[in-house]
């Protein structure tokens, strides 16, 4: 017998463990899971429930939406259900959050007028978008220009859909007598519901009959006339598809799994008892608005906790041969300690008084009778390399291969053999090479396997922005520097740009409402006015654009196979010498992290020093340019002899062509610049002996000569990171090119970080 405090809340998961095997299976375990109400599992239900509470819905996006993966709602407003994608995407793309209209948010006692981000804005800048297209504002509404073609038909249907949730909203607002409440039910579901079969269609009629029963019931208690407010109204009508508590299926497997409750707990030789965390037991009910006894609690009303105390203490005396109570007992988030149930808490606190270890009075035997297990099913806890009585164990043998000896693999690592080479249909790209460098293992996976593994999205869409998280800044800030930035003529020109821009933004919905958009305007358009002097700066040092890109095309056979790297180099000008120069403004911020520790982020440079290696190749070489949107922060690529810049190029290609045939199993070490955290948690590399493709900050580079590649901002002091033969100039420094070890510091001791450089202490002899 397994009991929980709210079985609707552990079915899913006992679903997703028990049903793995079918019967018949060597593995199958036979289970039941009683105590469960259909409200809260079967779709039809949970829909009729939304549409009933809607005076009391936010309206929120995933709350709406979810009502059109119902087959009897879809079917309604002919909406397929491959057409659920699409409108999912149109949603997120117009900025539709929360709420039907400004009115919806008044109701809710929220200032009158916030209309962004709501279901009416949204439709109305698809709607318009169909017609307009992506162009200017119309009445204040901005065009979603996504909406057009054959699938524009959708858009009218989803503001059908919509445009009858605000009809029933509306409709249920005021209090009705029985008779116009059987009116309005039976009209909403004629409304919502269409070509309803099998299972659902026998939840709709059970629905209607127990709306009949209690029409009749309201009658024969002389309701007639008496108007009755919603919640009452859904809450009988609702709570009667439920089976009684004791009614339903029970004991009717080999594994029972039930709610704690009275009737339950009967002898059995293994009691379970899950959930028992602090906080979800004893539970906790907060009382209706109309529960007068409340508000005054006399000598013999009844109590939930006491209740929910006495069947923790029935379920103990039910164990005949084990109890087992299981809670969480770490936090998910940090690790840290969380205390179980208050009850288990007091059951410690006796056995401990009770009872000692032999031999160790000191020990508390609670400890002994405990297990802590591990987070995750595959750890390597449940794999002892000497098993004994008190080691964890597991029936997924499956995960032992995870787990094998890492001699024995080192061993077979040699005889490993690689897939054959299979060379590419077209010419790859340096973007390509880019990402390859950024994150080595997707190229096996996309370039050999086909694997592609989607990102999980976890965003919040029912809430509007209070805050910009990393893509959407720099979706906004790309936008602003492509339309306000380098396009200005001049300061005056930039900030009426920046402005039109920012209000065409803050029409669609990027930017929040109130306080919220004053904030995001100012920290997006804060730091351009700096990056703007220094990109005419930069115009003024090279005043000529070239008007054509420059043509790449670069082969490299070895052993393995041979590539072909084919692209168009961009962004180039030439100033009065003749000499060229590729001029960039970072799309992401180019250091991370606060105040003195901050620190260069490799992985953003990575595909401008791609390019750079590539430019050295060509018929005349270049410098490469890049403004950080950091106030004064710029990094610069000197040329490089055209030698030097084939080796590296070579070993990337190299290790782009291995990686297409084989993973490489590495140990975690940073060795390359751009390194990341994320990428040093994977198990497999295929870089590891691509050290020279690009400097690492770890080991000086292997030429010589006083390259520039970061300048420090004009409001310090005119020193910049330099590398004389090959050798860094400071310590601490977080140039491309590296730091020397601590055992050969410098003749001047410097410490430099990007918010400046700062003296250290006297010069060293």
């Amino acid at each position: 017998m397994v009991m929980v405090p709210d079985i609707n809340v552990y079915a899913p998961h006992i679903q997703a463990v028990f049903g793995r095997y079918q019967a018949g299976r060597k593995r199958h375990i036979p289970f039941t899971i009683s105590d469960q109400g259909q409200r809260n599992h079967e779709p039809v239900l949970i829909a009729l429930e939304t549409l009933m509470s809607l005076p009391r819905s936010r309206f929120a996006v995933s709350e709406i939406l979810s009502l059109l993966e119902v087959p009897g709602i879809r079917d309604r407003f002919e909406i397929a259900e491959e057409d659920i994608p699409l409108a999912r995407r149109w949603v997120e793309g117009a900025n539709i959050r929360w709420g039907l209209h400004g009115a919806h948010r008044a109701s809710l006692e929220l200032p009158a007028g916030l209309q962004r981000n709501t279901w009416q804005s949204g439709l109305r800048s698809m709607l318009l978008g169909y017609g307009m297209g992506d162009d200017e504002p119309w009445a204040g509404v901005q065009p979603y220009g996504e909406i057009g073609g054959l699938q524009a038909g959708l858009a009218g249907r989803l503001g059908e859909f919509v445009y009858r949730l605000e009809s029933l909203w509306q409709t249920l607002q005021e209090s009705r007598a029985p008779q116009q409440w059987e009116t309005l039910f039976s009209a909403m579901l004629e409304q919502f519901f269409h070509k309803v079969e099998g299972h659902d269609l026998l939840l709709l009629n059970r629905f209607r009959r127990q709306l009949e029963q209690w029409l009749d019931d309201t009658l024969a208690a002389g309701l007639t006339q008496q108007p009755l407010p919603l919640n009452i109204v859904k809450d009988v009508l609702l709570d009667g598809l439920d089976e009684g508590g004791l009614n339903q299926r029970f004991l009717a497997g080999k594994v029972n799994f039930a709610t704690l409750m009275p009737m339950r707990a009967i002898p059995f030789r293994k009691v379970c008892l899950l959930g028992m965390n602090d906080g979800d037991y004893p539970r906790s009910r907060p009382p209706v608005d109309f529960d007068l006894m409340a508000q005054d609690y006399r000598p013999g009303d009844r109590s939930r906790r006491e209740d929910d105390r006495y069947l923790f203490l029935e379920a103990m005396l039910s164990a005949r041969e084990q109890l087992y109570i299981s809670w969480v007992g770490r936090s998910i988030r940090d690790d840290s300690p969380r205390p179980p149930s208050v009850l288990v808490g007091q059951l410690q606190d006796h056995l401990n008084s009770l009872w000692t270890l032999p031999g160790q009075p000191d020990e508390p035997i609670t400890d002994a009778l405990t297990t802590c297990h591990p987070l995750q099913p595959f750890s390597r806890d449940y794999f002892p390399q000497a098993r004994h009585s008190g080691s964890l164990f597991t029936y997924e043998h499956e995960w032992r291969g995870a787990h094998d000896n890492e001699a024995t693999e080192q061993q077979e690592q040699p005889q490993q053999k690689a897939l054959p080479f299979q060379q590419p249909e077209e010419p790859i790209t340096l973007n390509d090479l880019a990402g390859f460098l950024k994150k080595p293992v997707d190229t096996f996976y996309q370039r050999r396997l086909q694997v592609r593994f989607d990102d999980v999205e976890d965003d919040d869409t029912d809430n509007e922005n209070f805050d910009l998280n990393g893509l959407d800044r720099w979706r906004l800030d790309t936008e602003l520097i492509e339309q306000g930035l380098l396009k200005a003529a001049n300061e005056d020109d930039l900030h009426e740009r920046l402005e039109s821009t920012l209000d065409r933004m803050a029409r669609r919905g990027d930017l929040g409402m109130g306080i919220t958009e004053h904030k995001l305007r100012s920290d997006l358009s804060g730091r351009l006015p700096d990056l703007f002097q220094r990109y005419q700066s930069a115009l003024a040092e090279w005043p000529e654009a070239l008007s054509e890109p420059l043509p790449f095309e670069y082969r490299l056979s070895n052993p393995t196979g041979s590539v072909e790297v084919l692209d168009l180099i961009n962004n180039l000008r030439r100033n009065h010498e003749g000499q060229l120069c590729r001029l960039v403004i970072a799309g992401s911020s180019l250091l991370s992290g606060s105040g003195y520790s901050k620190k260069l982020r490799y992985a953003n440079l990575m595909r401008d020093w791609v390019i750079h290696l590539a430019g050295q190749l060509t018929a005349q070489p270049f410098e490469t340019l890049i403004l950080g949107k950091e106030e004064g922060r710029k990094v610069r690529f000197a040329p490089l002899p055209k030698e030097t810049a084939a080796k590296h190029l070579d070993a990337i290609l190299a290790r782009w062509m291995d990686a297409s045939t084989r993973l490489y199993r590495c140990t975690v070490r940073p060795v390359l610049p751009g390194f990341t955290a994320s990428t040093k948690a994977r198990s497999f590399s295929v870089i590891t002996n691509a050290r020279s493709a690009m400097p690492n900050r770890l080991t000086p580079p292997p030429w010589s000569g006083t390259p520039v590649i970061c300048e420090a901002p004009s409001k310090v002091p005119k020193r910049s990171c330099k590398v004389v033969n090959s050798k860094p100039c400071c310590t601490g420094c977080m140039c491309l090119y590296g730091k020397p070890s601590r055992k050969n510091p410098p003749p001047v001791r410097l410490r430099a970080s990007y918010d400046g450089y700062h003296r250290n202490d006297k010069p060293e002899p």
